[in-house]
């Protein structure tokens, strides 16, 4: 079994096609998933894996892992690792949403 914590340390709804939220997670894995949504994951601190699609990616401060929709990912650390994170959500109509 899986132990978790995850102190979220900010939350904003941009509008209502987009959310901006800073992570302070205590990880060994978040289980396999998919969403519908766009979603950037910046690591501000510590190291993690995640597994994007059956493939491995470490990452660690300063890197950036950017995960489609329906794409199947998964977060994976060392036990009681911490990893500091800001989390971007978007749909495909906030990217229509940008100007041309």
């Amino acid at each position: 079994m899986s132990r978790k914590r995850c102190d979220i340390l900010y939350y904003t709804e941009v509008n209502d096609l987009s959310v901006i939220s800073v992570h302070n997670h205590t990880v060994h894995k978040y289980r396999s998933h998919r969403h519908d949504f766009f979603e950037m994951e910046y690591i501000v601190d510590g190291e993690i894996d995640c597994v994007l699609n059956g493939k491995q990616f470490p990452l660690k401060k300063g890197e950036l892992v950017f995960v489609t929709p329906s794409s199947v990912h998964e977060y994976v650390s060392s036990e009681n690792t911490s990893v500091k994170t800001i989390t971007v959500h978007f749909n495909m109509e906030a990217v229509r949403a940008f100007p041309k």
